[in-house]
């Protein structure tokens, strides 16, 4: 009886292979194939939409901490004329534990300040209104002493190469925590002014600039849906245009807010964003 059930499932055997079932190890590698999405495919990208009955917040405070460390901020103003005149050992490119000469007003030694890099003006795609200065973050120095020629200072930290006329500018060397949250304080809309390095789209996990900011009453933290900008198509019985339903497609937070425009980051979407694009609470 033994030998007629061996034979039976060695039968068995290969009609299994025969009918396509994948080993274990394809399987899992098939899965991951599906998963693994563009940053700027137009396709699905394959990321949950983090609630707060969820346990996805942690795992995003954690992406958006490590792009947090690589981007800047917005001035509303240009910034005070400081800058760095050059290195005390006459280098040409500066980093970390250089000594450099600045020209500042005269501060006391260990004073922190930020160089940084301002970039373009930013402003709103539909009305021109002007929302602030993109200034791209170099380093920090630490100021050791004031002479006739200007201020000496340690550099403590570069992401960047350090260059001659970069701009300073004092600012708390403590970051504030970092939360996120879904509850606004206000009603709030924004359209997307820009996208990092001033690509023609962003795609999840990549950085965007949108025209909200501590006049909104918005905070660091905060995660917002974000609206496809309204579309129009033909009627063909009427020749009207018609509008087409508003959709979400996708969440960012805000990781740099300043007085009318704020760094955000792009938590998930369905398509890649655009200038245009709106980020609110909800569409009027």
């Amino acid at each position: 009886m033994m030998k007629y059930i061996l034979s039976f499932m060695l039968f068995l055997l290969p009609m299994s292979t025969m009918a396509g079932e994948p080993p274990p190890e394809e399987k899992k590698a098939k899965k991951v194939r599906q998963f693994k999405v563009d940053k700027l495919s137009p396709h699905v990208v394959m990321r949950a939409i983090p609630t707060e009955n969820k346990n996805l917040l942690p795992e995003l405070t954690e992406r958006i901490k490590k792009r947090m460390k690589q981007t800047g901020f917005i001035l509303n103003h240009p910034p005070p004329n400081d800058y760095i005149i050059g290195s005390l050992e006459k280098k040409n490119i500066m980093g970390r534990y250089d000594q450099i000469l600045m020209k500042t007003d005269p501060l006391p030694p260990e004073t922190h300040m930020i160089i940084h890099r301002p970039g373009p003006l930013l402003t709103d795609p539909l009305t021109e209104e002007k929302m602030g200065i993109l200034s791209l973050y170099i380093g920090r120095v630490k100021t050791q002493y004031t002479t006739d020629s200007g201020t000496v200072a340690w550099v403590t930290d570069s992401l960047r190469a350090i260059a001659a006329k970069d701009k300073l500018l004092q600012m708390p060397y403590v970051e504030p925590p970092f939360k996120i949250h879904m509850t606004a304080a206000a009603e709030m809309e924004g359209r997307v002014l820009r996208m990092e390095n001033d690509m023609e789209m962003a795609g999840s996990d990549q950085l965007f600039i949108v025209g909200l900011g501590r006049r909104d009453r918005a905070t660091l933290g905060l995660m917002l849906p974000i609206y496809q900008t309204a579309a129009k198509i033909v009627d063909p019985v009427t020749d009207k245009k018609v509008a087409l339903p508003t959709k979400t497609i996708g969440h960012g937070v805000l990781i740099r807010v300043g007085e009318r425009a704020s760094i955000a980051f792009l938590a998930d979407s369905t398509r890649p964003i655009r200038r245009g694009d709106i980020m609110a609470t909800a569409l009027k």
